[in-house]
């Protein structure tokens, strides 16, 4: 592999929190993230996901795909027909953990 063969899609970017962007989720409940004040449109981020998502599973071989937690969340919400205004309420992940998406 040559770095020539890593590419940027910027529908794997993070969750926009709007206000809550770079504060502290402590104490936030899921319910308040998805409902802050500018904060993307659940529905359009899973949309964005899984356009995403679709596109690489027509690639041949293994495709390493690194993000944030939210764009884990949204997949594993997807995966388990959990609505896109709930993914937050799905189990947070490890940092760097290793997840296999079939």
């Amino acid at each position: 592999m040559n770095l020539e063969d890593i590419k940027h899609d910027s529908r794997l970017a993070e969750y926009d929190l709007g206000e809550l962007d770079g504060k502290s989720a402590i104490g936030v409940t899921a319910t308040q993230r998805v409902n802050a004040e500018g904060a993307e449109n659940p529905v359009v981020f899973q949309r964005r996901v899984t356009s995403c998502i679709e596109d690489i599973e027509k690639l041949k071989g293994n495709t390493l795909l690194v993000s944030h937690d939210g764009v884990g969340r949204i997949i594993k919400a997807t995966k388990l027909g959990i609505e896109p205004h709930r993914f937050y309420e799905v189990e947070k992940y490890p940092n760097a953990k290793i997840i296999a998406i079939d």
